[in-house]
């Protein structure tokens, strides 16, 4: 195996680089799913702290309303907006309390930060080790790599459970997103050689 590199992308490349080892290719699927987590990951928080913060500008804008609304109570029709800000304030603060999947708690999201921030650290930590193998210079075959790999794994607890729970609703369009980002990250990164 020659180490070489691509002087047109100034990026490592590897001859050779498909193996026949099943640890290699177990490294190489198991670098797919975590990148795919880390990108669901990434645009299903986006989507719900944008939806968060429509609702809060919508409640302060009501909240808004309705104060300045109970000052000109003597002009006709205006008690009943003041009345509707109101309702509209009690309506999206019901929702936001009694329906979870419709505005997700800040601190739901903070814990997809922290699984998000573990499994960066744990991309990192299966890419380098990938890389390893294939590096001339280094003493890294398949036993050093399946040990290695398990050591990784065991650090990953229940983090796919929580990721399960607390993305709870990823839409197709999401999903084919996720996928397709995934493997241009891996077709630039990897120039082609892996698939």
């Amino acid at each position: 195996m020659e180490f070489i590199t691509n002087e047109k992308q100034g990026q490592p490349t590897y001859e050779n680089m498909e193996s026949n080892s099943m640890i290699t290719d177990s490294v190489w699927v198991e670098m797919h799913r975590i990148k795919g987590y880390l990108r669901q990951i990434e645009l299903y928080t986006d989507r719900k702290r944008n939806r968060n913060r429509v609702i809060n500008i919508i409640i302060i804008i009501s909240s808004i309303v309705c104060a300045v609304a109970s000052f000109f109570h003597e002009v006709p029709y205006i008690p009943w907006i003041s009345i509707l800000a109101a309702l509209v304030v009690a309506i999206v603060t019901c929702l936001k309390e009694l329906m979870p999947q419709f505005i997700q708690p800040e601190r739901e999201l903070c814990e997809l930060d922290n699984i998000h921030s573990f499994y960066s650290t744990f991309l990192d930590e299966l890419e380098h080790l990938y890389i390893e193998r294939f590096d001339i210079k280094s003493d890294v075959n398949d036993n050093i790599m399946n040990e290695r790999l398990y050591q990784l794994q065991k650090t990953e607890g229940d983090r796919v459970t929580r990721i399960n729970i607390l993305c709870r609703n990823v839409t197709e369009e999401e999903k084919i997103k996720i996928k397709d980002e995934t493997e241009s990250y891996f077709k630039a990164k990897y120039n082609n050689k892996k698939q």
